[in-house]
């Protein structure tokens, strides 16, 4: 067992400390500077080694949060550094500003839940994110793994015909990967780590109202095995795609079955889940958030939608286009253009963050 990694060598250590100590000596020089957290597979000790030629190297991204008492000094080291760190280190790296004050009030997100207990604190006071509320599991709504699926559906259609195998291999293990987590967070039994995780879901026989569980099952314990080990070599690109393939048709059945728990009525097929998308809840928040983004188009495919969550638009437009439903008369009104709607579904996805 690594630092960083399960089964990562002490020489993959040594570079994650190197590229640690890189990114921290760019933040102390920000003034009002308390620290640095690292956060996801790596700052929870779950990182994936990926093996390239017979080395390990760091895969995917780091995340951080970096704390100081002047937001607007970190997030313009953040602009100023941000592209040579990630050509120094190889890999992504998302980091994320805050304060003592603004960490007091973030709010229960899954995002927030992994960072108050998934972290490892890189430089500063080990105690740094203590002022963050300590919220449950429980405290986190369910439309969170609606989200998490959205995010990562959204990696389907960003791959195009000439994509690596490393990239294709990353999109199936990310949604394999939210498949799990989305009924775990449904059944209220969501865990930090993926060791856990994985203990859980490989006992679960059946689950509830969700067809061919043995699928999603499988993949999410294939999944996990590559992100404790990620041998790209393993895989040949034809098996990369076939599995692609059956994520995509596999997707909308997950997500129709976590959002009919979440808004609480029975629905199977995509038609029937865009009619109950225009009878969710309304705030003023979410119709002024509509409104700039979409302007008047936020009053498609119905008045009472510009009031819902701005997101609830890219569920429905995620399932249309995933099925290939490229013609129906909703993705329009949705995604606010009558342009071609994989390219619309990107560009708000973006815009909504």
């Amino acid at each position: 067992m690594g630092k960083y990694t399960l089964k990562g060598s002490q020489a993959l250590d040594t570079t994650i400390d190197s590229h640690m100590d890189l990114v921290g000596k760019v933040f102390k020089k920000t003034p009002g500077f308390r620290g640095l957290v690292l956060l996801g597979g790596y700052g929870r000790g779950e990182g994936t080694p990926l093996i390239v030629g017979g080395k390990e190297r760091p895969f995917n991204d780091y995340d951080f949060i970096c704390v100081g008492d002047r937001k607007g000094a970190l997030k313009q080291t953040i602009a100023a550094h941000k592209k040579a760190l990630e050509e120094e280190t190889g890999v992504a790296v998302d980091l994320f500003a805050h304060t003592p004050s603004t960490l007091s009030r973030v709010g229960p997100t899954l995002f927030n839940f992994e960072m108050l207990y998934g972290h490892r604190v890189v430089q500063g006071d080990q105690e740094l994110l203590l002022s963050m509320p300590p919220f449950a599991l429980n405290d986190i709504p369910l439309v969170e793994a609606s989200y998490l699926l959205l995010n990562r559906g959204a990696l389907l259609l960003l791959l195009d015909e000439g994509a690596s195998r490393i990239r294709l291999l990353n999109a199936w293990a990310k949604n394999a990967l939210a498949f799990g987590d989305a009924v775990l967070m449904a059944l209220g039994k969501y865990e930090i780590s993926y060791e856990k995780k994985a203990t859980l879901v490989a006992g679960m026989d059946e689950v509830a109202g969700l067809y061919e569980w043995s699928y999603y099952r499988q993949e999410y314990l294939k999944a996990v095995e590559f992100k404790m080990w990620a041998d790209p070599s393993k895989y040949s690109r034809q098996e990369v795609l076939a599995s692609l393939e059956k994520i995509k048709a596999h997707f909308s059945p997950l997500f129709l079955w976590v959002e009919a728990g979440r808004l609480g009525c029975g629905f199977y097929e995509v038609e029937g889940y865009l009619k109950a998308l225009q009878s969710l809840p309304l705030t003023a928040k979410d119709f002024f958030k509509q409104m700039r983004v979409l302007g008047p188009k936020a009053f498609s495919p119905s008045l009472h939608m510009s009031g819902c969550d701005p997101k609830a638009r890219l569920f429905g437009a995620l399932l249309l286009l995933l099925e290939e439903k490229l013609r129906h008369p909703m993705l329009p009104k949705l995604l606010g253009t009558n342009g071609r709607p994989d390219m619309a579904f990107c560009n708000l996805w973006r815009r909504l963050g």
